[in-house]
């Protein structure tokens, strides 16, 4: 899993935090910049990620993230298992 923050405009909260299995906290971070990047191996880890708010009420607001889901190989054209 992936991810990548695109353009963030006026927006506070969006903390993404990673667990291990056990459900302990390994990482809590925020996407703050475009081509900020968070990369986790989902057979081994939880990601979860808190709302984002407005910080300006009077502006917009967006929040842009482009997601990638990919499987990894053992040998070239087989996936892991």
């Amino acid at each position: 899993m992936g991810g990548v923050e695109l353009c963030p405009r006026n927006v506070e909260g969006g903390e993404s935090a990673v667990y291990d299995r056990a459900g302990r906290t390994l990482l809590t971070t925020r996407l703050t910049e475009p081509g900020d990047l968070l990369l986790g191996d989902d057979r081994r880890t939880l990601h979860s990620v808190t709302a984002v708010q407005r910080r300006d009420h009077t502006a917009s607001a967006h929040r842009d993230v482009l997601m990638m889901a990919y499987t990894a190989c053992d040998e070239p054209g087989k996936p892991v298992r």
